[in-house]
């Protein structure tokens, strides 16, 4: 009987563990897709979503817009660290490089990527500075965000 129970609560942990892994896998909806910006950056977005590009000064700089949302980015030395927005910040990994993800009330959701690996002979910086007038919507630019790509 207990070998039994063991077998049980040992098939239930894999499958779990298994589904965990799916979920961490497609850490965005099938139908999303790669959206190029900055200079050969990534991000997975929702369809529809553009990349409308800028001439910055001394970077590359543009606006991701998507249902319900708008990115302005900044791939640059001197990109915003978002120290200054208030909120709440959440340190993270992304792409192997460490990150802050940004949330601050009513609307606003940024990222910061301090040293993004993929400067020659300088220290290269992103910023994405998003607005979702839609509360529903914020989950999802959250997604967008985690889902960097570089180069």
């Amino acid at each position: 009987m207990m070998r039994r129970m063991v077998g049980f609560v040992a098939a239930v942990l894999v499958g779990a563990l298994t589904m965990a892994a799916a979920v961490i896998a497609a850490d965005h909806p099938a139908d999303w897709i790669t959206l190029p910006f900055a200079g050969g950056l990534r991000v997975q977005a929702p369809p529809g979503s553009t990349n409308d590009a800028a001439a910055g000064i001394d970077s590359a700089t543009g606006t991701i817009r998507g249902p319900g949302f708008s990115c302005f980015y900044d791939y640059g030395p001197y990109a915003n660290p978002l120290t200054d927005m208030g909120g709440s910040a959440e340190a993270l990994t992304l792409a192997g490089r460490a990150a802050r993800l940004v949330r601050a009330d009513p609307d606003f959701d940024g990222l910061h990527i301090p040293d993004t690996g993929t400067g020659k002979g300088m220290t290269m910086k992103l910023t994405l500075a998003c607005r979702s007038p839609n509360p529903a919507r914020r989950a999802e630019v959250r997604q967008v965000l985690r889902s960097i790509e570089l180069k």
